[in-house]
């Protein structure tokens, strides 16, 4: 009698798969911060496959990175066999990429996400303050399938990391870039590799 509802990029890519497992009752296709709430409330009014609503990015509540007993033991541990410093966390400032490159799931992310979208600077700059003040984190692992997209963002990213202090504190960032984008911005990568990228 319990309902199970599936969610991600992959059930979003191929809902119909997903439901025709047993033991899944609902797919919700795209960002599920707000229609996973609403589908709690009243799971029958949902059609067996629906897609959720695009949150604000500023508007959702920081990840609870309590609901995790052993956080502070997985922070850590080196990320993906990279030269970072530990304690790492993880963070994700922009939500797509604009590209469809075939060995990423790129492409059908666009299922999921309707357009490009980044939380602001201050944002992302609030998060990792309570971060620090939580965990003395040494480096930050951004998630982000393409960090420079929006040049502005990224001129204003850089500068903030000096302005907050995270340069002077010596925390290291890294980030994923296309090959062609750091050939194009390589000013932007000097601000960039200043404000804390390993490179």
């Amino acid at each position: 009698s319990i309902l199970t509802i599936a969610g991600g990029i992959q059930p979003t890519m191929f809902p119909e798969e997903f439901l025709e497992t047993e033991g899944i009752d609902y797919v919700l296709k795209g960002e599920g911060e707000l229609g996973i709430a609403e589908w709690i409330e009243n799971p029958s009014g949902f059609a067996a496959a629906f897609r959720g609503k695009m949150p604000d990015l500023d508007r959702i509540p920081f990840e609870d990175r309590t609901l995790w007993s052993d956080y502070r033991k997985r922070i850590l541990f080196p990320y993906l066999g990279r030269r970072l410093k530990t304690p790492i966390i993880d963070m994700v400032a922009h939500r797509g990429c604009p590209y469809n490159c075939k060995f990423c799931c790129g492409p059908g992310e666009k299922n999921v996400f309707s357009k490009v979208r980044v939380r602001s600077v201050e944002n992302i700059m609030q998060e990792l303050s309570q971060l620090w003040q939580r965990y003395r984190f040494k480096s930050v692992y951004f998630h982000d399938d393409h960090f420079l997209i929006h040049r502005r963002w990224v001129e204003a990213f850089s500068l903030a990391m000096h302005e907050w202090g995270f340069v002077k504190k010596r925390i290291r960032i890294t980030v994923s870039m296309r090959a062609d984008s750091i050939v194009e911005n390589e000013s932007l990568v000097r601000n960039l590799r200043d404000a804390g990228l390993d490179i």
